[in-house]
């Protein structure tokens, strides 16, 4: 875990994705229930996304109860490119924070895509004012 000045934390590469930031905030898919606990199924971009197993990298700020969330459609297999979601708040809706650039998993490259990872989240993380990388706590 990585610890940021004014609220922010780092959960981790591997991280399960918090629903109450990435899929409450969306419609409900009409007409269908997942049967699980009578929740409906909700319409989120973020977990239609298969990243291959890279595993997403999400940052949650405790004081403001605010998170965000980068992930990438797809892995080194098929390529894919990172995006960076913002959420203002559980059960809001979250939105799409282009990044400075395409930061892009090319397709078949087994072993770059850590290298693009690494830079998406150096991008994300100067997106969201982390740039003083805080203190790591275990």
């Amino acid at each position: 875990m990585r610890i940021y000045q004014d609220g922010w934390v780092l959960l981790g590469h591997h991280a399960t994705l918090l629903p109450a930031f990435w899929r409450d905030g969306f419609p409900i898919v009409q007409g269908q229930d997942s049967g699980r606990y009578g929740q409906y199924r909700r319409d989120s971009p973020i977990y239609t996304y298969d990243d291959g197993g890279i595993g997403a990298v999400q940052w949650l700020n405790v004081t403001r109860n605010v998170a965000a969330v980068l992930k990438s459609d797809g892995g080194w297999k098929t390529g894919g490119q990172f995006h960076l979601w913002v959420s203002p708040g559980a059960g809001t809706r979250p939105y799409e924070v282009p990044l400075p650039y395409p930061i892009r998993i090319e397709r078949g490259d087994p072993s770059d895509w850590q290298t693009r990872k690494q830079e998406a989240v150096e991008a994300a993380e100067k997106i969201l004012g982390l740039c003083d990388h805080g203190t790591h706590a275990e």
